[in-house]
C-alpha cells in the first residue's frame, strides 16, 4: 500500500538518505496519485533545511509549488520559498512569491507573514517610510490575532525614524498580559536608551530578562550590563554578563563582548585573577572564531 511504502521511505530518511529516496521512487512509480508523495517531498526538504542545505530544500519547494499546487503543502512551500529568497537577498523573487501567496491563500495564517515580509522588503529596497506606508495602507488585511505583531512591527519602524512618541502610543495599546508584552518592553527600553534615559530603560530590559528567553532577553542583559558599568555598579554588571555567558554562548559576537566586559568589571574591583581568566577566555574565543 502507499502508506506502507511512505512509512518505509520516511524510516530511512534519518538513517540512509539514498535508500530513502530509492523507496520514495517506488512510491511514485507504484502510486503516482498518492498524497504521500508531497508529504515525503516536504519531509525531505525539512531535512535539508535542518542541515542548512537551503539550496537543496529550495529545489524541492519549487517542485511542490509548481507540480503539486493543489496539495495541502503548497502554501507552506511558497512561504519557505519566500523566506529563502529573502535570506539570499533576492527581494524581487521574495516579493513575487509573497504576492502569489496572498492571491491564493489570503485567508491562511501565512498571509500575515507575507505582508510583514513585503514591508521588510520595501524597507531594504526603498526606505523605512515606504515600509510604514505599506503597513498603514494594508492594516485591514492583517488578521485579528496578529494585531499586536502589527503594532510591534509599525512601532519598530517609527523608532528607526526617531518617531518615539508615535511608537510609544502604539506600544501602549499592547496589554500587559499579552504574550508579546516582553517585545513591547524591549522596544520601550530601546526608546528610553536612545533618549539617554538609562534609569527609564532599565526596568523595561529587566522585565524582558525575567519574562522571556532568547534574542530579546540576551540583548536586554547586555544593555543592563552596560548601564551597570557606566554607573560603576561593577558587581551588578558581573552578574549580568555572567548570566549571558552561561545562557547565551550561541550568540558568538555578543558572547565575546560579555567576556571582555567581565574582564573589565573584575579589573575595576581589583579582582585581577578573575579578570585574567576572562581575558584568556576571550583570547581563546578569538582564536577559535
Amino acid at each position: 500500500s502507499d502508506d506502507a511504502q511512505f512509512e518505509l521511505s520516511k524510516y530511512y530518511l534519518t538513517k540512509n538518505v539514498d535508500q530513502s529516496i530509492k523507496e520514495f521512487k517506488q512510491l511514485k512509480d507504484k502510486f503516482p496519485n498518492s498524497p504521500y508523495i508531497v508529504e515525503f517531498y516536504f519531509q525531505l526538504a525539512d531535512r535539508h533545511r535542518s542541515q542548512n542545505q537551503y539550496a537543496e530544500a529550495e529545489k524541492i519547494y519549487k517542485v511542490i509549488e509548481e507540480d503539486y499546487e493543489k496539495s495541502k503543502k503548497s502554501d507552506s512551500a511558497l512561504l519557505f520559498l519566500a523566506d529563502g529568497y529573502f535570506r539570499k537577498g533576492e527581494y524581487s523573487n521574495a516579493k513575487k512569491t509573497c504576492e502569489k501567496y496572498l492571491k491564493l491563500y489570503s485567508d491562511f495564517e501565512g498571509a500575515d507573514d507575507c505582508l510583514f515580509k513585503i514591508s521588510d522588503i520595501l524597507e531594504k529596497e526603498k526606505s523605512v517610510k515606504e515600509k510604514i506606508e505599506y503597513l498603514k495602507k494594508n492594516k485591514s488585511l492583517f488578521s485579528e490575532k496578529r494585531k499586536f505583531d502589527y503594532l510591534l512591527k509599525l512601532s519598530e519602524s517609527y523608532i528607526e525614524l526617531g518617531y518615539y512618541k508615535d511608537a510609544k502610543a502604539l506600544l501602549n495599546l499592547i496589554p500587559a498580559k499579552e504574550k508579546s508584552a516582553y517585545k513591547k518592553h524591549y522596544l520601550l527600553g530601546i526608546i528610553s536608551d536612545r533618549q539617554k534615559d538609562s534609569a527609564g530603560a532599565y526596568p523595561h530590559f529587566q522585565f524582558v530578562d525575567i519574562h522571556s528567553e532568547g534574542e530579546f532577553a540576551a540583548k536586554s542583559l547586555l544593555r543592563m550590563g552596560r548601564f551597570d558599568l557606566i554607573s560603576k555598579k561593577y558587581t551588578d554588571a558581573i552578574k549580568k554578563y555572567s548570566k549571558f555567558v552561561y545562557q547565551y554562548s550561541a550568540y558568538k559576537e555578543e558572547y565575546a563582548e560579555s567576556l571582555y566586559f567581565l574582564a573589565v568589571a573584575y579589573d575595576r574591583i581589583d579582582s585581577r585573577e578573575e579578570s585574567e581568566k576572562y581575558k584568556f577566555k576571550l583570547s581563546s574565543e578569538a582564536q577559535n572564531t
